[in-house]
């Protein structure tokens, strides 16, 4: 395995709905440099002190330093103290910071799940601690799904857990969902299909974390078109189905814009002018 897999787990939802994503993105890691970091850098540290509690047992101190030069707080380690905690109480034997390769199913895919266990029931236990603010569902999370084809669970079932404790969700910070074997396998195929058969590309609110934004034309023809309107009374199906493409089209012109400021900023960097 490489230092970065092609098919990213974490990025396997966008590939789905943008399978072109996949060679647009190809040689554009430097994207993610830009912008600002600060919500996933202090995610590096949280999970750094989750680790570190899970195989000592003993948690940093708040104010220590973490690896990537973020300081540990009292929120953080609150957050690896309860996710590993949780993890236990569902799978008692569950190892931290795991390696899963699914390249005999879906080549060069590989990962690093943050829990994987195995539950009473014999189901793989597939944890995850997000510690963004961006709420992230665990049923049919296509990332945990993915760990859980590496770690067998196309055999037995997996039950996917995510602990967010810094967004806001109806059902709380603690949340889980099965994961049925064949939903497992339809995952795999739908992903093996998306990376064999690329396409267009599909613009959507998925552009917004995409490296490929900055190359992507489709994301342009489709941020800089004017959206469709009518003189049609807004009743409530109406106004539904406008809210939808609006907060679509939004999330195209946001991704865009981010696009366009590293253009400039990477132009700047390399000795560029502005007029």
């Amino acid at each position: 395995m490489g230092a970065h897999a092609k098919i990213a787990p974490s990025a396997a939802a966008r590939y789905l709905r943008c399978p072109a994503a996949l060679p647009l993105s190809e040689g554009l890691g430097w994207v993610d440099d830009y912008g600002d970091n600060t919500t996933r850098e202090q995610g590096t540290a949280a999970h750094w002190a989750m680790d570190v509690y899970a195989k000592t047992g003993q948690a940093p101190q708040v104010g220590e330093m973490a690896p990537n030069g973020v300081r540990i707080d009292a929120e953080m380690l609150e957050a690896a103290k309860t996710f590993v905690h949780e993890v236990r109480k569902l799978a008692p034997g569950a190892q931290f910071e795991v390696k899963l390769d699914m390249g005999f199913a879906i080549p060069d895919c590989w990962g690093t799940a943050d829990a994987v266990g195995t539950m009473q029931d014999g189901k793989v236990l597939i944890a995850d601690l997000k510690y963004g603010m961006r709420p992230v569902e665990a049923l049919g999370n296509v990332q945990l799904s993915l760990y859980a084809l590496g770690a067998g669970g196309a055999d037995t079932g997996a039950v996917l857990l995510i602990y967010q404790p810094r967004a806001w969700h109806r059902a709380g910070p603690l949340r889980k969902a099965a994961a049925t074997p064949p939903q497992i396998e339809a995952l795999t195929r739908a992903l093996q299909d998306a990376v064999a058969n690329p396409g267009r590309a599909v613009p959507g609110t998925h552009c917004k974390q995409c490296p490929a934004r900055v190359r992507c034309g489709a994301l342009r023809e489709v941020a800089l078109s004017p959206m469709a309107t009518s003189s049609v009374a807004l009743d409530l199906p109406t106004a539904e189905r406008e809210l939808q493409e609006v907060t679509r089209h939004h999330a195209v012109i946001e991704a865009y814009e981010d696009a366009l400021q590293i253009i400039v900023q990477q132009g700047l960097k390399d000795g560029g002018h502005t007029t």
